[in-house]
């Protein structure tokens, strides 16, 4: 061995003994179990090095994706490493040597928890989107002589822990197929109403545990949902337009970040699904719309009503007539609805004052554990349709999965 390489050999021993000693002293590398959850914490490595997916991490440490997921966020931190004076030099021998005096070194730690039985892997979750294939369904009444019929959704909550997401899947699916229309029809209107993923963001992130999925699953498995609704609507119809619009769960950015109202990845999974669809001339009468900059709605003529789509978190319960008048005062878009809908309630309700309608569409999600607690109510699933044609609603119909 040259004495350079002797020296090379010493002082990455020496590096390691440092970056060890400078490491913060809650982040030694190791893991702990504790009421099922692993939590592990890596050891250094480069500041610049990739993170790597969430199966190289499991299968870095011993876990087998196939059977454990990491739960919640993956934790860094960084600190820089300063090498002993005897090793800082830039040449021995005459020979060079890289002159490296600090060393930039991060660690990482996440939680990570056994898949339940029977639980799919995302992409296995995707196939059942891909696969689906509509059973026999009671299909809602067709809307003729320039009618729209109309197809609203609420709070899917895509990666709730008590909300698994096959079954969601294969019920969301269910629905749409029933809510389609019987024949063709000149118009569709399908409507996300907000909630769409768990999300990170709600209740000051206090809900990260609970969830099954990451945050790009969930967005990954809503933008493959949405896909595969058009795909299934597109065909029935001359014209299909498609809404998303911001709720409280889908929120991009944290309560300690103060960013627009309409960041949000409901809204940015339909953008995605609408580039997608301009490679496709098939779907050239598909059109997607979503809120503009700091706007929380969508406001579109359907079926010859104005219909406003909001999610909702932002009106009090009881109060909705009172903030859709505020928002006709001050002369806002929303002010001119004839037709408001919402979710965020997670049950079906109607009211109409001064000849125009309010509905709140029903939670697609199976339940929540905190209204449960909190209540003792259960959940009721299901979708919205109706038609819509020269301003009146006729045919609403609240779509429940068959027990």
């Amino acid at each position: 061995m040259s004495l350079k390489d002797a020296f090379l050999r010493t002082r990455q021993a020496a590096l390691e003994v440092a970056v060890e000693r400078a490491r913060p002293k809650t982040w030694k590398a190791g893991r702990v179990t504790q009421d099922g959850v692993t939590t592990v914490t890596t050891d250094p490595v480069a500041a610049d090095t990739p993170d790597g997916t969430h199966a190289e991490l499991l299968q870095a440490h011993g876990f087998d994706p196939a059977r454990y997921r990491i739960v919640g966020p993956i934790r860094s931190t960084r600190w820089t490493a300063y090498l002993p004076k005897e090793y800082r030099t830039n040449s021995v021998e005459g020979e060079p040597v890289e002159d490296a005096f600090t060393f930039q070194a991060k660690a990482s730690r996440f939680q990570v928890v056994e898949r339940a039985d029977g639980e799919l892997s995302i992409d296995e979750l995707v196939q059942v989107v891909n696969n689906y294939q509509p059973g026999e369904h009671n299909t809602s009444a067709d809307g003729t002589n320039g009618a729209s019929h109309v197809v609203s959704l609420g709070d899917l909550q895509i990666g709730k822990l008590e909300n698994p997401t096959e079954e969601l899947l294969t019920r969301t699916l269910d629905l749409l197929a029933e809510a389609a229309p019987a024949g063709r029809v000149p118009h569709i209107h399908l409507a996300f109403l907000g909630d769409c993923i768990e999300g990170w963001g709600s209740q000051g992130g206090r809900l990260r545990w609970r969830t099954t999925l990451t945050m790009t699953e969930q967005v990954r498995i809503l933008r493959r949902l949405m896909l595969r609704a058009v795909e299934m609507y597109a065909p029935l119809t001359d014209r299909l337009t498609v809404v998303s619009v911001a709720g409280n769960h889908d929120e991009a950015g944290s309560r300690d970040l103060d960013t627009r109202i309409d960041d949000s990845w409901a809204v940015e999974a339909l953008n995605m699904v609408a580039d997608a669809l301009e490679f496709n001339p098939a779907f050239s009468h598909v059109e997607c719309y979503v809120p503009g900059p700091d706007e929380q709605g969508v406001v579109l003529e359907v079926g010859g009503a104005v219909v406003a789509h909001v999610h909702g978190h932002t009106i009090r319960p009881g109060k909705h007539f009172d903030w859709w008048a505020g928002h006709a005062f001050g002369g806002q878009d929303i002010g001119q609805a004839t037709v408001l809908l919402q979710g965020h309630m997670h049950h079906f309700q109607l009211d109409e004052q001064a000849g125009r309608t309010w509905l709140c569409a029903p939670a697609v999600e199976s339940e929540s554990a905190w209204w449960k607690n909190r209540t003792g109510q259960g959940g009721s699933p299901g979708i919205l349709s109706f038609t819509l044609n020269q301003g009146r609603i006729s045919g609403l119909t609240k779509h429940q999965p068959k027990e």
